[in-house]
């Protein structure tokens, strides 16, 4: 095999792979509807890099890409946070 066949098929099979990943993305997306993830994915291989970009940059500005937020996590070493709190005061009556 030629070089230039070598490289032209790892672009290609490199391509692939992040087709996939981002189609596998949008059916994980639980804000799109049927038909949204449909005409994304559409999109994906129609236009295989350009779609793939912009598919892929709009599930990760949506949020999608994310499973786990960070600023959820408690953090013990904060100042206050053993602080107990009196909500004996804040009965119905």
């Amino acid at each position: 095999m030629a070089v230039e066949n070598v490289v032209l098929l790892t672009i290609v099979i490199a391509l692939a792979i992040f087709d996939a990943y981002v189609s596998w993305l949008v059916l994980r997306a639980a804000s799109f509807s049927r038909n949204q993830k449909i005409a994304q994915i559409t999109i994906v291989y129609v236009f295989p890099l350009f779609g793939g970009i912009l598919v892929w940059s709009f599930i990760k500005s949506d949020g999608q890409g994310a499973r786990f937020d960070p600023s959820a996590v408690i953090d013990r070493t904060e100042k206050g946070a053993n602080i107990a709190v009196d909500v004996t005061s804040h009965t119905n009556h």
